[in-house]
């Protein structure tokens, strides 16, 4: 209203419309960043104050309105931000769930009044088809995403205990703490979330205390400096320690300690500029308030919220997260009303452990598995972000959103092959599990090495698997099931693809004729060693290529077994089979002479080879990540694929020797 015109914003095409609700402290906060934000455009701003509602509208180009149900009506779909006092949540949320053009909601922390009201918000937008998100800006802060990130990589051991502490700067009005500033429910929210984030663990016993360092504050009950004392399920005592008036500036900090070591998060100061001189050694002032301090956290979190509504990425707060820190936040309200510890033993109902992975690489071969594995999904067992490709998700910076997300629990690699023992390497250190697509060369050993000190880091197996999908095929399965009733002495493997030949013939040992390599380990786990003899070019023109050589069954064996592989390319059908024989003669056979419709890909065959694979992947990620052993089997797995790399890359290397 100061006779400046309106901001003009920059937005992309298909941007999403936003109404924000709330022009007060938080209104003013938000209302820059929504702006800013060039996937976003601020339509419509909705205060009871019409004043502040038409100040801030006209200062960013929005209408002013004085309902979320006017505000929304001129739009064909857009989302609600709210950022208005707690004691509104419900009538806002209620509001905006009503409008069938609302497709997403945000709202500040907490959701609702209580723990039962925010049950409640959930149920009404789970039922109404809207998403629903919350907001713990320590979730997007640089700094506290490091924390958590170093934490959980196990860089400090098991975390013992910790301190947080909580002073607000500048202090609040009188009227406001009367009004609504209990520190149980205002302040400690924040720091619970985190902290029940970064320990993964649930808050079981706590202790709280606080005192009023004002005479009216005292006369109304009210509290402004408080501490609370929180033990964890797993043992972990952690103290919080919060007030209302940090004269000095706005102060935040926190550490943690472990079996290894500390990590803490330092106060911000507005500058880093240090004088040194005779007096001593000075530093600026601490950052004034929290919309200075946590500025990036709340630009990284509008920006999360678009990736999430517009990308498909997953919000990191969950229904728990939410009812679960207001329970602790309450249970600290009647610790310090009773003046003794209270036992959490009412815990909320959480869903079947949920692996949140993403695909890396959408190639023909990605997109297909992308499909299959979506169709396959009911959304209990795993969320499937959307895939990542340098070239189709400019959306997404490959460090900081998709190698580091901390809410990223594993990855399914189907980048090119040249690239798969790099991003497996790389998805490894960053603390993740990989299920990486065939082949992985030059050197799965340096994979599974960077796999097991990992996990020893982390105190947590980290699962690898490649994409030998014939281990997960029913045929294959009968064929092993056969070799324990039954003695052979010789296997042939036939494995022909109806694609166009290939003119480099190391990589097509590499790319192919490894899946029929591995098939010999997967049928012979016991074998002392597999000695490849011969190999022979056919038809260097149909990419045809022939392996010979001995399986060796150790001393308590009957024999060892003689094996020919037979690979070649332009084939009228996909041709997967082996075939067994005794003392000459043939004895059974297993697997596949496929011939696909027009228009499908050979892949099919496959299909619930794919999705027994996938479901053993996810299965062992939930293990692990719940806390039960799966070491053993993980190593022997890796071992065996070590095993089928080391025996492919002598074939790759005699064929080479062949084209000299």
């Amino acid at each position: 209203m100061d006779g400046r015109p309106a901001k003009k914003q920059k937005v992309e095409s298909s941007s999403l419309k936003i109404c924000l609700v709330g022009a007060g402290r938080m209104g003013k906060v938000r209302a820059p960043l929504i702006y800013a934000n060039r996937y976003l455009i601020l339509t419509a701003i909705v205060d009871v104050d019409k004043r502040a509602g038409m100040e801030l509208a006209s200062e960013f180009g929005a209408t002013y309105h004085s309902s979320i149900e006017s505000a929304a009506a001129g739009c064909d779909s857009c989302a609600v931000w709210i950022s208005t006092p707690t004691f509104t949540h419900k009538a806002a949320i209620t509001a905006a769930c009503s409008q069938r053009n609302v497709s997403s909601i945000f709202c500040e922390k907490p959701v609702g009044k209580d723990a039962g009201e925010i049950k409640e918000l959930f149920n009404m937008c789970r039922a109404s088809g809207t998403k629903l998100c919350c907001g713990f800006q320590r979730r997007f802060d640089p700094s506290y995403l490091d924390l958590k990130r170093r934490v959980t990589k196990g860089e400090i051991g098991k975390v013992t205990m910790g301190n947080v502490f909580f002073a607000d700067h500048p202090c609040p009005s009188l009227e406001f703490l009367k009004s609504g500033g209990d520190p149980f429910l205002d302040l400690a929210p924040h720091d619970i979330d985190f902290l029940r984030w970064v320990l993964d663990d649930d808050v079981v016993e706590l202790y709280a205390t606080g005192s009023s360092s004002h005479s009216e504050l005292k006369k109304c009950g009210v509290i402004d400096n408080a501490t609370m004392l929180c033990k964890f399920a797993r043992g972990c005592v952690i103290t919080i320690m919060m007030s209302r008036s940090a004269t000095y500036g706005y102060d935040q900090r926190v550490e943690l300690f472990g079996t290894k070591g500390s990590i803490s998060v330092e106060n911000q100061t507005r500058t880093s500029t240090v004088v040194k001189d005779g007096f001593g050694i000075r530093n600026d002032c601490l950052k004034y308030s929290f919309p200075e301090r946590f500025n990036e956290a709340f630009v990284a979190e509008v920006d999360a919220f678009v990736k999430t509504v517009r990308f498909g990425e997953v919000w990191p707060i969950s229904e728990d997260d939410c009812v679960f820190t207001q329970v602790v936040a309450e249970n600290a309200g009647i610790s310090y009303n009773l003046g003794k510890k209270v036992t959490l033993t009412k815990r909320p109902t959480k869903s079947t452990t949920r692996l949140v992975v993403r695909q890396i690489g959408i190639g023909d071969f990605g997109s297909f598995m992308d499909k299959l594995l979506r169709s396959h999904s009911d959304g209990s067992k795993y969320f499937q972000l959307p895939p990542y490709s340098r070239s189709k998700s400019p959306h997404l910076h490959w460090t900081r959103d998709v190698l580091e997300n901390v809410s990223t629990d594993a990855f399914y690699i189907c980048s090119p092959d040249s690239l798969h023992q790099t991003h497996g390497m790389q998805c490894l250190m960053a603390g993740k599990h990989v299920l990486i697509e065939k082949p992985v060369t030059p050197d799965f050993d340096s994979v599974m090495q960077a796999a097991l000190a990992m996990s020893a880091k982390m105190q947590r197996q980290l699962v690898v698997m490649v994409g030998f999908h014939r281990r997960f095929d029913t045929q294959f399965l009968k064929a092993k099931e056969y070799l324990r009733a039954n003695a052979v002495d010789t296997v042939c493997i036939s494995s022909f693809d109806p694609v166009p030949p290939e003119p480099n013939l190391e990589f097509v040992v590499q790319n192919s004729m490894c899946h029929d390599v591995d098939l010999l380990y997967f049928l012979w786990p016991d074998a002392t060693t597999i000695l490849l003899t011969n190999a022979h070019i056919n038809d260097a023109s149909a990419s045809a290529i022939t392996l010979s050589g001995k399986i060796v069954l150790g001393e308590n064996a009957k024999g060892d077994v003689s094996f020919t592989i037979q690979y070649k390319k332009q084939h009228p059908s996909y041709v997967q089979k082996v075939a067994f024989a005794k003392d000459g003669r043939g004895s059974a056979e297993f697997g596949y002479d496929f011939v696909a419709e027009e228009g499908e890909p050979f892949c099919n065959v496959y299909r619930e080879a794919y999705t027994r694979q996938w479901e053993e992947f996810v299965e062992l990620c939930n293990k692990s990540s719940s806390g039960q052993s799966v070491e053993d089997a993980n190593v022997v797995r890796m071992q065996g694929y070590a095993r089928s790399f080391t025996l492919m890359k002598t074939a790759a290397s005699m064929v080479k020797e062949l084209l000299k």
